[in-house]
């Protein structure tokens, strides 16, 4: 677990150097979070037309009466903690709880004991899947072809620039891709508060001349990052991200990244452990980090100067 967390310390908690702010008010910032968040009555119709989707497939609509005794009672009963991640539900794979609390103590909690978010049906709830994608920094391999492109200046990098945007893009993909357990309207501004509470960050992928075609967005605990979701709007952004947080990560002395279920990691270095391998690793990784925002390096991008400031 991790000790001492604030977050109303960090808050306004800023890394050395980090790139100035594009002029805008707090009302601006209020109205532009507003807007990118919300989530319109087809969209919502869209998203849990996925869940119900995912939850006819055999396997899981053959635990369908198991899982919805399961969330009813957890409904009706309350959970006075959080749920043990050893004791997950084997269909559908990994649901753990329900997540009453949505405080930013209260999440960076839940995943620093192994479990991640996940909306139902737009209901917050925790999960634990049976194996998952982990990496040691050290470990990471970088595809040619990704790391010949990121050098070419292909693509513009930032880090923690404009959070509520990616969080819009990664989830409007997974709807439209009619991923299950995308995050509701709710859901996104949980993840940007922790966002504003130092401990959520972004990683924005852009062309040359300002449009947003990759990101991904995540949760560091210590020094555990934990990549919540991600995006691609052509071949090569998506994973154009994952290596420039890879790069910072190995830098900033990281021990552990948490690719959760997303096994189309492993050309990048993650590998599919065991659930019991996992919460093996996550206690000695929970130590360091780096609360506050963040700060893309030209150097680790192979990028000039220039290219980081501009956007």
């Amino acid at each position: 677990m991790l000790q001492n967390i604030r977050t109303r310390n960090f808050a306004t908690l800023f890394s050395d150097g980090v790139e100035a702010e594009a002029p805008m008010s707090q009302a601006e910032r209020k109205r532009r979070r507003a807007e990118l968040l919300r989530e319109s009555a087809g969209r919502t119709f869209v998203r849990f037309c996925a869940d119900i989707n995912h939850a006819l497939k055999p396997r899981a609509l053959a635990g369908l009466p198991g899982t919805l005794d399961f969330l009813v009672r957890e409904k009706s009963i309350g959970a006075a903690s959080l749920p043990d991640a050893r004791h997950s539900r084997q269909v559908p794979d990994g649901l753990a709880g329900l997540a009453p609390d949505l405080s930013p103590e209260a999440i960076l909690d839940a995943y620093s004991r192994g479990l991640f978010l996940r909306w139902m049906l737009g209901q917050a709830t925790l999960w634990a899947p049976h194996s998952r994608m982990l990496m040691e920094p050290d470990a990471a391999r970088e595809p040619d072809e990704l790391a010949v492109r990121l050098a070419a200046g292909e693509y513009r990098i930032t880090l923690d620039r404009d959070f509520d945007a990616v969080i819009h893009a990664a989830t409007s993909d997974a709807i439209n891709q009619r991923t299950p357990y995308a995050p509701s309207a709710r859901g996104m501004n949980v993840f940007a508060a922790l966002h504003d509470a130092g401990f959520a960050h972004s990683v924005e992928v852009r062309t040359k001349d300002g449009a947003l075609v990759g990101g991904l967005y995540g949760i560091a605990c210590g020094g555990m990052f934990v990549i919540q979701s991600r995006f691609g709007l052509d071949g090569f952004a998506s994973d154009i991200a994952v290596l420039a947080l890879i790069r910072h990560l190995k830098v900033w002395d990281f021990k552990l990244i948490d690719g959760c279920a997303d096994k189309g990691l492993d050309n990048l270095g993650f590998e599919e452990v065991t659930r019991q391998a996992q919460l093996a690793r996550i206690p000695g990784a929970l130590v360091g980090g780096r609360p506050g925002r963040w700060l893309a390096s030209p150097q680790l991008l192979g990028q000039p100067v220039r290219d980081i400031t501009a956007i």
